[in-house]
């Protein structure tokens, strides 16, 4: 596993959030899988740059390309591998805080599923300024601006409908 960015344990207390680790991970020279029970406490966030990722929902195995990401919410069984021959590259980034949960109340993000969110995007500069951020207020706000890209992505007229909720108030 070659680690290009990792940041650790950065914790805003004004937003009762905490980011755990973000990374860029490339496996181009081993396998890896891993299960991790339901006793997770945080979130984890990956992000397919390079390469697929096989991820294990209820079962059966799925396959994620460049662009996917997949969102795992505390206490959930996760369950995923890269392979060498594949060359992956894979931000991920674990998070945790009830910040966090109240966020995503209002831009949801489904969780144990892959989601297309598209590979030429501005979430890998996105993730890269959350891994190099110097403040843990600027890790949070960028963090943040992630999880509403990712979301957004996800439910392209939630733009719009935010866009034209300040007329439609005026």
């Amino acid at each position: 596993i070659t680690y290009h960015h990792h940041k650790k344990d950065v914790t805003a207390d004004w937003m009762n959030m905490q980011i755990n680790s973000c990374d860029l991970l490339e496996f181009r020279h081993q396998n890896y899988h891993v299960l991790r029970p339901a006793w997770q406490t945080d979130y984890q966030l990956l992000y397919i740059v390079d390469g697929c990722g096989h991820f294990w929902f209820d079962g059966r195995e799925e396959t994620a390309a460049p662009g996917c990401a997949v969102l795992y919410a505390p206490g959930q069984t996760q369950e995923y591998g890269y392979t060498a021959e594949e060359g992956v590259v894979v931000y991920c980034c674990h998070f945790a805080g009830r910040g966090i949960e109240a966020f995503l109340q209002h831009y949801p993000i489904p969780t144990g599923q892959i989601l297309p969110v598209g590979s030429r995007s501005e979430l890998p500069a996105l993730f890269e300024k959350v891994a190099s951020a110097h403040t843990p207020a600027d890790t949070v706000l960028f963090l943040l601006r992630l999880l509403c890209g990712i979301s957004n992505r996800l439910q392209p007229m939630r733009q719009e409908e935010d866009l034209l909720a300040p007329a439609l108030t005026d």
